[in-house]
């Protein structure tokens, strides 16, 4: 009995102790090129959610992985629609180094400040690829 408890528990307690944020204490930059938007190729992962905390773009995410290293990048096209509220694109790009299977789940953190235009108050319509709705960054 004791046996196959440990057996259940030991690849939860790995699972559990693998998710945490990759970068808690800030945000990472938001990187503004049309070349790099275009040309950008990522490995596999699931976007699940993305919301605004302040100037930053929290992005859940799960990929497979575990015991190596993955490095996420925000890549941003450097215009903007003509629209009202203008819209940027931008992808969410993986370089995954990691041959682990497990299934992680992360939270991004992206600084979206530098779209901000100009003095004062504004908005921008934020459409991150792999979502069905945009979000809004009011600022």
């Amino acid at each position: 009995m004791m046996k196959r408890l440990l057996v259940f528990l030991l690849p939860l307690l790995s699972l559990i102790a693998c998710q945490e944020a990759i970068n808690p204490d800030g945000c990472e930059e938001l990187v503004r090129s049309n070349r790099k938007y275009d040309n950008a190729q990522s490995d596999d992962f699931q976007l699940v959610e993305a919301s605004i905390e302040d100037d930053c773009l929290k992005i859940t995410v799960r990929y497979g992985g575990g015991c190596g290293e993955v490095d996420f990048d925000l890549i941003a096209q450097e215009g903007e629609t003509l629209s009202l509220p203008p819209q940027v694109q931008m992808r969410l790009v993986l370089d995954d180094d990691d041959n682990c299977e497990a299934l992680l789940t992360d939270e991004l953190f992206f600084d979206v400040s530098s779209l901000k235009s100009g003095v004062g108050t504004g908005v921008h319509m934020l459409t991150l690829e792999g979502l069905t709705d945009m979000i809004e960054y009011r600022y």
